[in-house]
């Protein structure tokens, strides 16, 4: 069931641009490979495949990646967290051996990325000097 959910939910987002990593100048070309553009047009990027689909460590390394604001909207990481939370508690609840420490960090990790997030837009939006927030 999660992986069907995981698979199918990605199509209903729509394609974002890919954003200028500028800001990232020896890290940039490795933030533009981990973003899943597969299922979109040439130079945009599917937010919620990005997280979906990738290894554990490249999702962990995605959503701690530094000055990416704006890089997965609200929707989509509250809809990743959502599921992966409650798959997680199912697994953990179904006498299946696996372990908690990774899902731990990954919605540990996604929930830090909206509330980071949050900060950056409430800081832009007062108009104050949002150098020092970073998602």
């Amino acid at each position: 069931i999660y992986c069907t959910i995981n698979y199918v939910a990605p199509f209903l987002w729509k394609c974002e641009d890919i954003p200028d990593f500028s800001g990232l100048a020896p890290h940039s070309k490795e933030e533009k490979a981990r973003l899943v553009t597969w299922i979109c047009p040439q130079d945009q990027y599917s937010p919620l495949a990005s997280i979906s689909y990738g290894t554990t460590e490249q999702v962990v390394t995605t959503l701690f990646s530094h000055k990416t604001p704006g890089l997965y909207p609200y929707s989509c990481l509250f809809v990743y967290v959502s599921l992966y939370f409650a798959f997680a508690c199912y697994t953990a609840g179904a006498s299946i051996s696996s372990g908690l420490v990774i899902p731990m960090i990954i919605i540990g990790a996604c929930l830090g990325r909206i509330v980071g997030q949050a900060s950056y837009d409430m800081v832009t939006a007062m108009s104050w000097r949002n150098d020092w927030v970073d998602p």
